[in-house]
């Protein structure tokens, strides 16, 4: 072989290796070893001369091109990834570079330059003791190594070094703009910043393969401390012991913070500052309840009676402000009574002081302007503190009697030694006559917002000693309450043969799931929701039985036993209406008035009947308030009528139970939990049940077509991935789809085809339950496809000639011998006159039967029924860390590209050739050729199925998600499911402007969220009913999920439309939702069901589908809604609006430049407050500085959970903040998901 012939050659076996063909390069270099061994010689040690020179010039990424040519052909490769290792360093890139040296130990064990190679890396990837090991390893088998003894010295010296300081140093400074999150200004988007740490970096060093190397010693591989809950410290109170929350910040001025001191003051300011951004939605929710209402009727008659008294007219106080509508009311009744801020003497204050009870800066201006908006600023004066702040420069209450005038102000700061400063900072001049609790200061638990703590002080320094309070007593419930299910329930076809008995109903059981719902506090749960959730799973199986009182408007001496601070228990006997499980204890309230008139309720649907007749009424109304949940470990009880004994405990700001008899419960200790919106999707049956029959004919279809033609084959013939699986409906579904189609094929001659379920999800408590809801159902997800004891058939007579199949021609053949067997056991005999012909005909066809007796015999010895494990896999990681094995992607790829070029060619993607030459990013771009696998897959995948759960259909990352998996996973004739997905959005005039008269479009600014949409309901009879659409539906955005290019177009993506306007008004909003098409025939809408979008009588096509299939409609998913700045808009127009997309979210925005007259039809209600987009950004960012720090350190890890748990377990410990009970909560439960 000459020259050039062995450059071509080498050329071919080099491209083999870029390209995976290993079966080539392998065959290629056997047949020059075998002929041409010097050749194979001289060439690999040409490259490796052209791989050091370029290593000598820097030219590290050839030289490590060159280098992992000379791998192919050469027997030192321990010497080659050492001199990849190096390049590595070189580069910098020091966790390939461990990667490379740790091959290199592997390939020559006792050569101590691999040990150097990977100490190296691991000194400068912080991991000094690790490194010393290494180093010291290196020294056992070459003890004289003068490298190996220095940087053995030198990481253990800094490692000893480390380790001293870390005893007495104490970093503060990363807590610092988490603690004061104000001090950071928003510059722009934020950025997340991840340093790279010890801890981190071993995320990409294999443990197992550094423990080996180093003789079996363990390594610690820095993962975070695995937690446990504990729910009797809720109980005992030893969960504050982890860590005392009481004045922290006074602890921390007085002496030097510890380091869990830093890392509480970051917790705190962290759940204070998302506290507050909940503010401003809660108070907008009590705008669109009934709760305004009550208390308007109630303030009304309150005035008139308090009007008509003859003694000095004295100011009302209101703790809390809520929604502002109560005060407005009050404050206008006032004034058309004559008593308002114009009858009052000169020098005197406005006639109410309204305490907001909130820290949030940004609503500082809602209150004001709602009272400016209606005339009433002179009326009201805004106190922006916390109740237990405000002060009153008179006597205290106690010392004045009942119906006694007031003295003056001077005299009675003379008397009681308040001097005039004081009396300048005071907010109240005279107590109070009347005192009103607005809604919003009581939760679902009642007490969470430090209810009893306002009101106490109110009562002993702010009003009189007998004041008119609204409302006068509260009175909280227990019921004892049990999850049903959760069960899935799909049906399956009817029979033909047996019609008349209908569909059959195949349930899933997801009994599994209840062990994951817990808490350390009560948990919030709409049980009247109409679109599913967790709420719908809950029934009440007793009378709701009374457990506390708390009388607002007792006489002051009995205020310690009418408003208790220090905890007080009670033992309640609660008999059972309904038998069977209990597993949780709803806690509901009522609130009165001082004539004992019920003013409002948190009972449910289920509980407001009883409770009904028990108070004397007809109809208690709709809840103000969602439910409270308190999660038990499960208790059985088995008659009517049977008394479970609870003990309840009242704190400041919580109620808790705890079953004693007949079991002991909640004793439990928890590891894991769920998010609870996961649950959501499991009691949407018109979805699963359109998802169930879009795969059975989707599965047939595919099964049908990769059916084997060798029924010896035992791989898995189809591969179903089921991306962000949650809790695993959507894979168990397509199981048990799939084994109900193996049903009739596992009669046929050759085996049915296996089916492969792969669920991926990074969150592992999903994958967990998935196990085991997978474990649970195992009968039902391979009854089907077990095989049957014997086939039972008998070969059909086709006038005497039977079908050859290809199995049988593959079979061998039943020799002479057996003939002779036949003839002997008198299949046919000498004597018989049969034609000969004849004879052969049924000796065939007797040979054939026997062939097929034995196949069917070895068929059910060679193909055992599939496990579980073999049908469904869960693996905890995000798809993007999954490649199916390199042999496929190669063979995929130039699939992928054909297809790409054809799509090219027909001019559905505009390849733009010179841009692509420069390497521009902008432009669509061929598929790149494979990686390296990351993780490999069983094989590649034919089928992609999901189903979006953000309302906005991009925020789970479909669009991302869809194009990798498409890009890597996916094979050139995958199917996915969804196949299609389409945006659609109607503008209109989002929340009441008015409310009984009163402007309240102020709220208007606190409903924008920046670069944010919100899920809102628009149904009719749902939380946003309000929504008054002004435009048609249209079209906005049309994602083809089945295709390569999905992503090819540019990322950003922007339309300009036109809404074309209906009816007059002023639009303010854009709703949108989406329809995904799951096959040919089925599609799911998240269409709101309202009168002005409901379906057309007589049909089942939806008015936004337009496309023919009959689309079913989402209970569990919502619409979006982004908010626009306000402008009036007339009947007939055409509104030029801007949509985009940056495939994670959908926005929108008034096109100023195409609307005549913008600046004259815009309101005055502007888009956004200022502050409230600074605290949004700023949680942003303290948000990702927290996650850094708990999931980078074990330390941090662990304390900030002691701190969590104290917090959520009483979050009013601590003083200086005002963090909401659900949101520490649900900070605590992020430890165990």
């Amino acid at each position: 072989m000459d020259g050039r012939r062995l450059e071509d050659k080498y050329k071919q076996m080099m491209q083999a290796v870029g390209s995976g063909d290993m079966d080539y390069l392998q065959k290629q270099l056997q047949r020059l070893e075998r002929t041409q061994p010097e050749l194979l010689h001289q060439a690999t040690h040409q490259t490796k001369q052209l791989a050091t020179d370029e290593f000598r010039k820097g030219n590290y990424h050839k030289a490590i091109e060159y280098y992992d040519q000379v791998l192919a052909g050469t027997d030192e490769k321990q010497k080659i990834w050492s001199n990849i290792s190096a390049c590595y360093a070189g580069l910098k890139q020091w966790t390939k570079a461990f990667e490379a040296g740790l091959e290199a130990v592997k390939a020559d064990a006792q050569w101590p330059k691999g040990y150097f190679r990977v100490g190296r890396a691991l000194y400068e990837m912080g991991h000094k003791a690790d490194a010393s090991r290494v180093f010291q390893a290196g020294l056992k088998k070459d003890p004289d190594n003068e490298e190996l003894q220095k940087w053995q010295a030198k990481s253990q010296h800094e490692h000893t070094h480390e380790k001293n300081i870390q005893r007495v140093t104490v970093d503060y400074k990363r807590f610092e703009s988490i603690i004061d999150p104000d001090s950071v200004a928003p510059q722009g988007p934020v950025e997340p910043v991840i340093e790279l740490t010890p801890e981190a970096a071993r995320q990409g060093i294999d443990p197992a393969q550094l423990e080996a190397m180093l003789g079996g010693k363990k390594i610690d591989p820095g993962h975070m401390p695995i937690h446990a809950f504990n729910p009797s410290v809720v109980f005992d109170g030893s969960a504050s012991a982890l860590y005392p929350l009481s004045n922290l910040k006074d602890k921390t001025r007085k002496r030097k913070p510890t380091e869990k001191d830093q890392a509480a003051l970051a917790i705190c300011s962290y759940l204070q500052v998302a506290s507050d951004l909940r503010v401003p939605r809660r108070q907008l929710g009590l705008l669109s309840s009934d709760l305004p209402r009550a208390w308007g009727g109630e303030l009304q008659q309150m005035a008139r009676s308090l009007a008509d008294r003859s003694a000095p007219r004295l100011p009302w106080l209101f703790v809390g402000t809520g929604c502002g509508v109560p005060v407005l009311v009050a404050a206008r009744e006032l004034k058309a009574l004559g008593v308002g801020r114009d009858a009052r003497k000169e020098g005197e204050g406005p006639p109410i002081v309204a305490c907001t009870a909130s820290p949030a800066r940004y609503l500082d201006s809602a209150l004001p302007g709602l009272l400016q908006a209606n005339g009433l600023e002179r009326e009201v004066m805004v106190v922006r503190k916390r109740p237990e702040d405000v002060s009153c420069s008179a006597s205290p209450p106690s010392l004045h009697p009942a119906d006694e005038p007031q003295p003056s102000s001077s005299s009675s700061s003379s008397a009681s030694g308040v001097s005039v400063l004081q009396k300048a900072l005071c907010e109240l001049e005279e107590p109070a006559e009347a005192l009103v609790i607005d809604a919003d200061m009581m939760d679902e638990g009642l007490l969470g917002r430090k209810l009893i703590s306002a009101v106490r002080h109110a009562r002993q320094n702010l009003t009189v000693k007998h004041p008119t309070v609204l409302p006068a007593r509260a009175v909280v419930y227990a019921s004892l309450a049990r999850l049903d299910g959760p069960t899935v329930r799909v049906q399956e076809d009817a029979d033909p043969k047996e019609p008349e008995r209908g569909c059959p109903v195949v349930e899933l059981d997801y009994s599994a799931v209840r062990d994951l719902l817990w808490g350390p506090n009560g948990e919030a749960v709409d049980m009247d929701c109409t679109r599913g959730g967790l709420g719908q799973h809950i029934k009440i199986v007793s009378k709701p039985t009374e457990v506390f009182s708390f009388d607002f408007d007792a006489p002051l001496e009995q205020l310690d036993e009418a408003l208790p601070l220090t905890a007080r228990t009670a033992e309640l006997d609660i008999a059972v209406t309904t038998p069977g499980p209990v597993h949780a204890i709803l806690l509901s309230f009522s609130l009165h008035t001082a004539q004992s008139t019920l003013l409002a309720h948190s009972f449910p649907k289920q509980a407001a009947d009883v409770v009904a007749a028990d108070m004397g009424q007809t109809s208690l109304g709709k809840a103000g308030w969602r439910q409270c949940v308190q999660w038990l470990d499960e208790v059985q009880v088995d008659k009517v009528g049977h008394v479970v004994r609870v003990s309840a405990k009242q704190t400041a700001t919580n109620i808790r139970f705890k079953v004693v008899s007949p079991v002991e419960s909640p004793v439990c200790v928890r590891s894991s939990t769920i998010p609870r919106w996961q649950l959501d999707i499991m009691s949407d049956q018109p979805v699963l049940q359109a998802f169930r029959d879009a795969l059975k004919r989707v599965l047939s279809s595919r099964l049908a077509a990769k059916h084997h033609s060798d029924w010896r084959s035992t791989a898995p013939s189809l591969h179903v991935l089921a991306p962000s699986a949650g809790p695993s409906i959507l894979p168990l579904i397509a199981s048990q789809v799939g084994s109900r189609w193996l049903e009739p094929k596992a009669k046929v001659q050759s085996a049915a085809p296996r089916l492969k379920i792969i669920a991926a999800d990074p969150m592992p408590s999903l994958t967990h339950l998935g196990r085991r809801v997978a474990k649970a159902n195992e009968p039902t997800l391979l009854e089907y496809a077990r095989l049957p004891k014997s086939t039972g058939e008998e070969p059909q007579d086709n006038g005497g000639e039977e079908r050859v199949t290809q199995a049988d021609e593959n079979e061998p053949d039943v020799g002479e011998e057996d003939l002779d067997d036949e003839k002997d056991r008198g299949f046919f005999s000498d004597s018989d006159d049969t034609d000969t012909d004849d004879e052969e005909k049924q000796l065939r066809r007797r040979r054939r039967r026997e062939k097929r007796r034995k196949r069917d015999s070895l068929r059910r010895k060679e193909l055992k029924p599939p496990s579980l494990g073999e049908r469904l896999t869960f693996l905890p990681k995000d798809i993007r860390q999954l490649r199916p094995p390199m042999s496929i992607l190669m063979r995929n790829y130039e699939a992928r590209k054909k297809q790409f070029d054809e799509l090219v060619e027909k001019g559905e993607i505009q390849l733009d050739q010179e841009k692509a030459e420069a390497g521009a990013p902008q432009g669509p771009q061929p598929p790149p050729p494979p990686a390296d696998p990351l993780d490999e897959l069983p094989g590649v995948i034919d089928m992609l199925v999901g189903l979006p759960s953000d309302v906005g259909l991009l925020g789970d990352g479909l669009l991302p998600l869809w194009h990798q998996a498409w890009t890597s996973l996916l094979g050139g004739d995958a199917v996915t499911m969804p196949c299609r997905a389409r945006v659609y959005c109607v503008g209109g005039e989002m929340g009441p402007r008015e409310y009984e008269g009163l402007d309240v479009s102020a709220w208007g600014t606190y409903r924008y969220v920046q670069g944010e949409h919100s899920a809102v309901d628009l149904s009719d009879g749902g939380d946003h009913a309000a929504f008054k659409p002004l435009s048609e539906p249209r079209l906005l955005f049309d994602f083809d999920l089945s295709r390569v290019g999905l992503l090819q177009e540019p990322q950003r993506a922007v339309r300009d439309m036109k809404l074309k306007i209906q009816e007059d008004g002023t639009l303010n909003a854009v709703a949108f939702w989406f329809n995904i098409d799951l096959d040919e025939h089925t599609g799911i809408t998240t269409a709101p069901d309202a009168h002005w979008c409901r379906t057309p009588p007589g049909t089942q096509e939806m008015r936004a589908g337009g496309d023919g299939r009959e689309y079913v409609r989402s209970r569990s998913i919502r619409q979006a809604c982004q908010f626009v700045e306000e402008i009036r808009v007339r009947s007939g127009e055409r509104v030029a609006v801007k949509a985009a997309h940056d495939t994670t979210k959908v926005a929108f925005m008034v096109d100023r430049d195409k609307t005549p007259d913008y600046d004259e039809r815009r309101t005055s209600v502007a888009l956004g407050d200022m502050a409230l987009a600074k605290a949004q950004a700023t949680h942003g960012e303290t948000a990702q500085k927290l996650m850094e720090l708990m999931y980078s350190n074990p330390q941090v890890n662990q304390m900030a959970h002691d701190v969590a748990m104290s917090l959520a377990v009483d979050a009013s410990a601590v003083e200086d903040f005002a963090i909401d009970p659900q949101e520490a909560n649900w900070f605590f439960l992020t430890f165990f998901i």
